[in-house]
């Protein structure tokens, strides 16, 4: 009789742990569908990740023409590893960024390249305190706004799918 009892707690044991495990697996697929789904649609709302954004204006300045020996000055937001890369005018920049609730975005670690670049046309070094100084970007129309606070954007940029 005790081996029978004991028997049976194994089997009712091994039976509803098998079925916590299917509870848990449905849990799990549904919170990843839930997250897979807010994201998609977050990435939908927000197009600033993975999409190269060149410039069109600096500090309230049109620019009418972005490009500078065939390049446009631009950047990308890499959302594997939250990198940001791109073009000043005459460097290369590199750096992190975060991106949180509220279209709030912040840069760091930001480096750039030293080439030497007497004829520029853009002061680049305007174009990089962009960087160090946003706080919020808005997107409107595939023109992305990068700003100080509540003040007139620092740059405006419009997306290029192209890269």
């Amino acid at each position: 009789m005790k081996i029978q009892i004991t028997m049976l707690s194994i089997f009712m044991m091994t039976f509803m742990s098998c079925n916590t495990d299917k509870k848990k697996n449905s849990d799990q697929t549904n919170d990843e569908t839930e997250t897979k789904y807010k994201a998609s649609h977050i990435s939908e709302e927000i197009l600033i990740e993975n999409t190269k954004w060149v410039i069109t204006a600096l500090k309230g300045v049109e620019i009418t023409n972005p490009e500078i020996n065939d390049k446009a000055i631009h950047f990308i937001l890499q959302p594997d590893g939250n990198r940001v890369n791109g073009f000043s005018g005459c460097n290369t920049f590199m750096g992190n960024y975060t991106i949180t609730e509220g279209n709030r975005i912040s840069f760091s670690k930001m480096a750039s390249t030293r080439m030497m670049c007497p004829d520029a046309s853009i002061n680049e070094t305007a174009v990089l305190q962009v960087f160090e100084l946003a706080d919020n970007y808005s997107i409107k129309g595939g023109v992305l706004s990068l700003n100080k606070g509540k003040r007139a954007p620092l740059a405006v940029f419009k997306a290029v799918y192209s890269q």
